[in-house]
């Protein structure tokens, strides 16, 4: 079978298998092509966030944070806002305890 385009009269059957084999080969790529910004977007980091309290329950404003992970190279320091808020932003995967 092929698809070359010499056929007799009366012999389409052929050219139908062609322009399906063709069409579904179209629709395989474009759902592949379709797929692949979807597959770039998926995060490969993630963050902590929380806010430092005392032993009364009050916010504790410009502290330190300081995180450490056999994931991280070295340790990582935030400070707390105004309001006691810190956030540790594109960490690598991995335990984090």
């Amino acid at each position: 079978m092929g698809c070359g385009f010499d056929l007799q009269e009366g012999d389409y059957g052929e050219a139908l298998t062609c322009f399906g084999s063709l069409l579904a080969l179209f629709l395989v790529c474009a759902l592949v092509f379709t797929m692949l910004p979807t597959a770039g977007a998926q995060e490969t980091t993630g963050g902590i966030k929380g806010y430092v309290k005392d032993k009364s329950g009050a916010t504790v404003p410009r502290a330190e944070v300081e995180l450490t992970s056999s994931a991280l190279l070295a340790p990582r320091k935030a400070p707390t806002d105004n309001a006691g808020y810190f956030y540790f932003q594109l960490l690598p995967p991995g335990s984090i305890p």
